[in-house]
């Protein structure tokens, strides 16, 4: 009787709780018109922190900043530290980066989480680094202030538009006077200016510049960082990219907040069915372990599930998958 007592009254604390935030969102927008804004809610202290938005195929502008606002990056050592844990990330999680800039108290990523695992990513860069730099530095306490931030960017139109907006940041901080003078950020990779570092991502650019041929699109981008940039912060926070795109990863977000046990799907970008990625199965031809290993590392699909669709093992798709992947060894600016 006195265990079931206790469990009725901290059920009734929660749903107390729980009708003083539902009350304090009331009056927050009543007081607004009904026009509460995401960052007034964000700075409530009745509401619960933001679920990350997670899906296979998704793509980030993820941030980080220092306790305090303090250096996370003392010299070059700590750069490259940095660097190597993202090739370790992309080699252990099998995301792609496609840009990246350290700056003195934050970095940028730009990037993408076939899997849906950028929770994962970012626990072990940021964690294993914090714990390195403390000992490096003999500090104690937080390296970074908050949890890391990350943003969905619209790949079509958004993704070109973050890259540029990335490599520049040392530019608008007056540290250098072009982005090439930086050494920790991917420019210089990305412009075809020195050999890039081996964990970047590069294809996106075939795509996103429309080009012909990847030295065509190097060009590209070289001209298109140096163009005047517009402003990519919105109101929500959520995302960049179109109203839209917008609409639907707020929907997402909140859809998600509801239910705690609504899965972590693509309700934003739709992947192709295993049966159209191996079409060329269905007629009786041999399927190119290429499309197996996009399968799994480009579109988010379980070994287990392109084994069961070809017929094969587990173990035959995990050797296949295994072997296309090359080695992560990370080349830093001279």
């Amino acid at each position: 009787m006195r265990s079931r007592s206790f469990c009725d009254a901290r059920t009734s604390l929660r749903a107390q709780v729980l009708r003083w935030r539902l009350d304090a969102c009331a009056q927050l927008a009543h007081r607004t018109g009904g026009a509460t804004s995401a960052r007034r809610l964000k700075s409530s202290r009745y509401m619960a922190r933001r679920r990350r938005i997670l899906f296979p195929g998704a793509v980030y502008h993820v941030m980080a900043r220092g306790n305090r606002r303090t250096r996370i990056f003392e010299d070059d050592t700590d750069c490259e530290r940095f660097f190597t844990l993202m090739s370790e990330a992309v080699e252990r999680y099998e995301v792609r980066i496609y840009a990246a800039c350290l700056m003195v108290n934050h970095f940028h990523v730009v990037g993408e989480t076939p899997r849906g695992n950028l929770a994962d990513a970012m626990r072990f860069i940021n964690g294993v680094y914090a714990q390195w730099s403390n000992r490096r530095h003999r500090r104690t306490g937080h390296l970074f202030e908050a949890r890391y931030r990350s943003i969905v960017v619209q790949r079509e139109a958004y993704l070109k538009r973050v890259a540029r907006y990335v490599v520049l940041n040392p530019v608008r901080a007056g540290l250098v006077a072009t982005p090439g003078a930086w050494p920790w950020t991917t420019y210089r990779g990305t412009a075809g200016l020195e050999v890039p570092q081996d964990w970047l991502s590069l294809e996106w650019l075939d795509w996103a510049f429309r080009a012909h041929s990847r030295g065509e699109a190097i060009l590209r981008y070289q001209e298109y960082v140096n163009l005047p940039a517009k402003n990519l912060k919105h109101a929500d926070g959520l995302a960049i990219g179109g109203t839209a795109f917008r609409e639907q990863v707020a929907a997402f977000a909140h859809a998600s907040a509801c239910d705690r046990s609504l899965p972590s799907v693509n309700l934003v970008r739709s992947r192709p069915p295993l049966d159209t990625l191996f079409a060329a199965r269905s007629v009786g031809l041999s399927v190119d372990r290429r499309s197996i290993y996009e399968a799994h590392v480009h579109h988010g699909y379980r070994q287990g599930d392109i084994a069961r669709q070809l017929g094969l093992s587990p173990s035959t798709i995990s050797r296949i998958i295994s072997a296309r992947r090359q080695p992560t060894r990370v080349r830093m600016p001279g």
